[in-house]
């Protein structure tokens, strides 16, 4: 079993759960095996900070190891997911583009789309 340093970014302690047992994270590093970092990390998002369409996210926890973001961050109280981008889209600032792969992305809606009528790039990688 390996272990990783799991960095609370936030000041408060924050929890995770694993087996049906709740484990505090206290600020600063701490030592987890891997997978127990890794679903503790997913368990504390930062709200307000997923893409509706990328389905990245920002966490108050991040691994070392795996070179994620450690710099201090707090929780707020917006909703988990950013949907200022879906009211764009609703107003019009902003238009989805649908690509022939398993991802969108939403461009600014005075961008042209496509020069020559193929297909749209997009900025998202598969992870």
């Amino acid at each position: 079993m390996q272990y990783v340093t799991l960095v609370n970014r936030s000041k408060k302690t924050l929890e995770g759960v694993w087996d049906g047992k709740v484990y505090q994270i206290p600020p600063g590093k701490n030592s987890f095996p891997e997978i127990q970092a890794m679903k503790f990390k997913e368990q504390n998002p930062i709200n307000g900070s997923e893409d509706p369409y990328s389905l990245t996210r920002d966490y108050l926890c991040g691994i070392e190891e795996f070179n994620d973001p450690i710099t201090p961050a707090e929780q707020n109280d917006a909703p988990v997911m950013n949907k200022g981008t879906l009211e764009k889209i609703r107003k019009g600032e902003l238009v989805l583009v649908k690509a022939d792969h398993p991802y969108n992305r939403v461009v600014d809606s005075s961008a042209p789309l496509s020069s020559g009528g193929g297909a749209v790039a997009t900025a998202f990688t598969k992870a």
